[in-house]
């Protein structure tokens, strides 16, 4: 049976392993590849005993034709996102970053404005029946800026992190993540793909497709 929370069509399901090439560093992903590449970069991913060139993954790409599907998308990933769970959020600007944000924020009856951290690099909003904490690292140039907003202690939190602009510094994000990259196809439409790393986000991601 659909569920009746579908935002839109799925055009793409698929369970795989996100690979990294030992020869070309190419990433398999739907997500942008130069976020894959950093991603693999990261420490947080090895073993103390070896260096993984592959970390399972689950992705879905959804069409979003206006903002009543982003609405319910938002409500989706309001009931499935995790205590603790951090999510990349990637696109131009105007894509609707924070138009989703604002949506998952509702679902948690969440009673303050959700707004921009453009310009205050983060908003911390607890007023809900979970925090939700909302990066933007859109000003920021270099990744030590972003680790100086001590990130780890809200990814080791109860409430959900969010992170506009993920993919300028990816390494900084723990290995199990959700990343969301928004393509902008006109003022209403849009196509989204979400990427589950480790099974709590491929659990996320196969919510959206059930």
């Amino acid at each position: 049976m659909m569920n009746p929370l579908k935002p839109a069509i799925i055009v793409l399901m698929s369970s795989q392993l996100c690979r990294r090439s030992k020869k070309n560093g190419n990433c398999e992903s739907r997500i942008d590849v130069l976020y894959c590449e950093a991603f693999f970069a990261n420490p947080r991913i090895n073993t103390s005993q070896s260096t993984r060139t592959d970390y399972p993954m689950l992705s879905i790409t959804i069409a979003i034709p206006d903002i009543l599907a982003t609405d319910r998308l938002g409500r989706l990933l309001a009931e499935s996102l995790p205590n603790g769970g951090v999510v990349a959020l990637i696109g131009t600007l105007g894509a609707g970053k924070t138009t989703l944000v604002q949506s998952i924020a509702k679902y948690t009856e969440c009673e303050d404005i959700v707004s921009s951290p453009t310009f205050v690099l983060l908003h911390e909003y607890t007023t809900g029946t979970r925090p939700i904490y909302h990066f933007d690292a859109y000003r920021l140039e270099r990744e030590e800026e972003f680790r100086h907003l001590s990130p780890d202690d809200y990814f080791e939190g109860v409430g959900v992190t969010f992170i506009e602009w993920a993919d300028k510094f990816p390494s900084v994000l723990p290995a199990n993540h959700l990343a969301i990259s928004i393509e902008l196809l006109d003022s209403e439409q849009r196509q989204i793909h979400i990427t589950g790393f480790g099974p709590e986000y491929e659990a996320v991601v196969q919510a959206l497709g059930t």
